[in-house]
């Protein structure tokens, strides 16, 4: 049962995914439109940044938030050594011992 639910929430997400980029395609026309000619590149260029930013964004947070125990939890410490672990539960210890440690 848990592999159906991780398969449905992963065909939903690829679902509502593609439903915000042809969402993020229609404003970027309907902003095209109502500027001039000369101002079309520059929307069209903001849109895409804003778009590339906020899959990036979502691979940082979103992904997590949805798949906490699939992804290698990445902590950068202050004296440049890394803190990996596998699990939500290693994640949280690693998370709050680094905090509390000063």
């Amino acid at each position: 049962m848990e592999e159906l639910s991780y398969s449905l929430n992963t065909l939903y997400m690829l679902l509502t995914a593609a439903l915000v980029m042809w969402m993020a395609a229609g404003f970027t026309m309907l902003e095209a439109g109502l500027v001039r000619r000369r101002n079309t590149a520059e929307i069209v260029t903001k849109n895409v940044g804003l778009y590339s930013i906020s899959c990036f964004m979502f691979l940082l947070c979103g992904y997590l938030a949805m798949y906490p125990g699939d992804f290698y939890y990445f902590v950068a410490k202050g004296d440049g050594s890394h803190i990996f672990s596998k699990t939500y539960e290693e994640h949280n210890k690693a998370v709050k011992k680094y905090i509390y440690s000063k």
